[in-house]
């Protein structure tokens, strides 16, 4: 979801059940070693051009 969507970290983390926004962050960072938002920032524009998606939208 944090590649492929603009969707927030509260929704994200409310539709994974987890309680709060918080809780999904920490989880998330112990795990892959960064905030969501980081990882957001460094994989989504390199996900978007991986899917083919980028030059669809090229003007």
């Amino acid at each position: 979801m944090l590649l492929y969507s603009d969707t927030p970290q509260a929704e994200i983390a409310s539709i994974l059940a987890f309680n709060s926004q918080s809780h999904f962050i920490q989880v998330f960072q112990k795990t892959y070693g960064m905030t969501p938002k980081k990882y957001r920032e460094r994989y989504f524009e390199s996900a978007f051009q991986r899917s083919g998606l980028s030059e669809r939208y090229r003007s």
